[in-house]
């Protein structure tokens, strides 16, 4: 397994096991670059393309299909759009 880094170079990672389910862990990353693309390939079985935002944004939504927490999740999306929002928008 190797994990490349948006310029091609390889980064270090660590792999574990958790509920029975493989995972990939890319430590250290700035906050500048949350949104570059990190290729994770998995031998001659392929490749994938992951951000930390992309694993956010997978881990949220998962997260807001769960009807229980479905609205306490609404609640605080909407006030941190309500905070960026200029008064009166």
């Amino acid at each position: 397994m190797t994990v490349k880094d948006i310029s091609g170079r390889n980064v270090g990672f660590l792999t574990g096991t958790k509920d029975g389910k493989n995972y990939v862990e890319i430590p250290d990353i700035a906050g500048p670059e949350l949104g570059d693309d990190y290729t994770v390939t998995f031998g001659s079985q392929g490749s994938v393309k992951v951000s930390a935002l992309s694993f956010a944004e997978a881990a949220l939504r998962n997260y807001s299909s769960d009807s229980s927490k479905k609205a306490p999740l609404e609640r605080v999306t909407s006030a941190a759009f309500a905070e960026k929002s200029p008064a009166g928008t």
